[in-house]
């Protein structure tokens, strides 16, 4: 590993390394990132605003409301991959700082688990 100019760890560049490749991935999370995002922020709208008639419908509701708001958090948390796919040697600009780092690795590693514990 090499050291980069404000001291974070540089990856070497691999010898197979194929900028159309991350052009393709990077243009892929963005289009689903985005709609991600936008759809679950509809959908936590609508959750929010349609009240519950009944005791029953609430708690459904409540539970369709934490399921949009764990998946438009999963949505969020690719800006970072596009980020570092579209940035200098595939090195991005968001996960400069190392508390923003460990806090993006934290709900990168529960986000997904809640995901699947909210939907199964």
């Amino acid at each position: 590993m090499m050291t980069g100019e404000r001291g974070t760890p540089r990856m070497k560049q691999h010898p197979s390394y194929s900028s159309e490749a991350d052009l393709a991935i990077g243009i892929l999370l963005c289009i689903c990132s985005v709609t991600g995002v936008l759809f679950n922020a509809t959908s936590l709208v609508y959750f929010i605003c349609n009240g519950g008639r009944n005791k029953n419908s609430r708690y459904f509701q409540t539970i369709y409301q934490i399921i949009c708001l764990v998946d438009f958090l999963v949505c969020l948390t690719l800006f970072p991959y596009i980020d570092a796919v579209f940035g200098e040697g595939r090195q991005g600009d968001l996960l400069t700082n190392q508390t923003v780092c460990e806090a993006w690795a934290m709900l990168w590693n529960v986000l997904p688990e809640m995901t699947v514990f909210m939907v199964a």
